[in-house]
């Protein structure tokens, strides 16, 4: 889930332990991830759609691979949320 706004972070409270939340801007957030701002946000998902193909046990965790290899560029540019 991404988002900017309150309602945002309800669902980034309700997310599965499995979810990634990305908060987008620099207030404070239940999201474990933030990106700065929309073009980062527009930026990691083209690197996410141009990843090639992986044929993992479960979608979650390739995602979760892609955020910890660091992705392209914008997943590197992605600090951790100290809320």
């Amino acid at each position: 889930a991404i988002g900017d706004d309150r309602t945002d972070e309800d669902l980034f409270e309700h997310l599965p332990a499995t979810g990634i939340a990305i908060h987008v801007g620099p207030e404070a957030s239940r999201a474990a991830y933030r990106l700065p701002n929309v073009s980062a946000v527009r930026r990691l998902l083209r690197e996410i759609s141009a990843a090639p193909p992986v044929r993992p046990k479960s979608t979650t965790s390739s995602i979760w691979n892609y955020f910890r290899s660091g992705g392209n560029g914008s997943a590197k540019r992605m600090t951790r949320s100290t809320r």
